[in-house]
C-alpha cells in the first residue's frame, strides 16, 4: 500500500467512519473509547511525524489578518443579533444577564477544551497530514469543511450541519492563510461564544439557564 493510499484510508477512518459511528445506538462507553482512541492516534502521529513543536501551538503571525477577521465577525454579530431579536427575543442575551458566572465558566471551558482541540485535529493535523492528497486548494478546503461537518452529525440537527459546513470553510481558509492554530482557534471561539452569548446556545448543546 502506497503512502498516499494509506493516508486516504486513515482520513476516511478517522474523519468519516469514527464520527459517523458516534450516532449509532450503542453503549456510550464504547463511543467515548472510540472517540478517545481516534484523538490519541492523531496526537501520537503528529508527535511521531514531528508535525508540530511547542512554539507552533501558540504562535500568531505578525501579519495575521485581524482586521478582516474582526470585520467578518462584526457582520455576523449584527445579523445574528437581529435574527434573535426577531425570532427569539425572550432568549436574547439570557445567559450573561441571568447567570454571568455560568457564562464566564462555559466561555472559558469551550474556548480551551473544545475549540482548541477541534482546531488542532481539524485544521492543524488535517492540513499537515493530508494537504498533499489533493492538488486543488479549493477541493482540499471543501474536504476539510465536509469532514468538520460530519464531526457534528452527533447533534442530529440540520442547522448545525449547515453552520459547521460554512464554519469549516471559513476556518479552513483562515488556517490556510495564517498557518496559525491559535489565530484560527480565536476566530472559532468568537463565533461559538457569541452564539452562546445571544441565547442561541441550545442549538450547539450549550447548557442554558432554566
Amino acid at each position: 500500500m502506497t503512502t498516499k493510499t494509506w493516508r486516504w484510508c486513515e482520513l476516511i477512518v478517522l474523519f468519516v467512519l469514527v464520527p459517523s459511528t458516534l450516532v449509532l445506538p450503542v453503549f456510550p462507553i464504547f463511543l467515548v473509547l472510540l472517540a478517545a482512541s481516534a484523538i490519541m492516534y492523531t496526537v501520537i502521529i503528529a508527535k511521531r511525524k514531528k508535525l508540530f513543536n511547542k512554539s507552533s501551538l501558540l504562535a500568531i503571525p505578525r501579519n495575521a489578518p485581524w482586521q478582516h477577521m474582526l470585520l467578518r465577525f462584526a457582520i455576523f454579530t449584527f445579523v445574528s443579533s437581529g435574527l434573535m431579536a426577531i425570532y427569539m427575543p425572550e432568549k436574547l442575551f439570557i445567559v450573561p444577564l441571568q447567570n454571568p458566572a455560568m457564562w464566564l465558566a462555559i466561555t472559558f471551558f469551550y474556548s480551551i477544551f473544545s475549540v482548541y482541540p477541534q482546531e488542532f485535529i481539524y485544521r492543524y493535523f488535517f492540513f499537515q497530514r493530508y494537504q498533499e492528497l489533493l492538488s486543488s486548494t479549493h477541493l482540499f478546503i471543501a474536504l476539510n469543511a465536509l469532514v468538520f461537518c460530519i464531526a457534528h452529525l452527533v447533534f442530529d440537527n440540520a442547522f448545525i450541519l449547515v453552520l459547521t459546513l460554512v464554519g469549516g470553510i471559513l476556518f479552513g481558509l483562515t488556517y490556510r492563510r495564517t498557518q496559525s492554530l491559535m489565530f484560527t482557534s480565536i476566530e472559532h471561539s468568537l463565533y461559538g461564544v457569541w452564539l452562546f452569548t445571544i441565547g442561541a446556545g441550545e442549538i450547539l448543546a450549550f447548557p442554558m439557564p432554566k
